[in-house]
């Protein structure tokens, strides 16, 4: 998994990660949650530019068709 798989980093950070407030989450933590994941294999590498939000936008979509709620990412997407 690489920066650019950006959908199968958001699907791998829910299925680790779920219990992560993603309202409180800064770039660096995001990051710092993508080099964790065992599967991907660009650590250190920074992100492309526009990725960092490209996850988010998967995650939080992600994360409403599970919990069913997205009026609380309106400011956000």
């Amino acid at each position: 998994m690489k920066w650019n798989d950006y959908t199968t980093i958001a699907e791998s950070l829910e299925e680790s990660f779920s219990d992560v407030d993603l309202m409180q989450i800064s770039d660096e933590d995001l990051v710092r949650l993508v080099n964790s994941l065992s599967a991907f294999s660009e650590k250190g590498a920074p992100p492309p530019e526009d990725v960092l939000g490209a996850i988010m936008t998967v995650w939080i979509q992600l994360k409403d068709n599970l919990e069913g709620d997205d009026s609380r990412w309106d400011a956000y997407v």
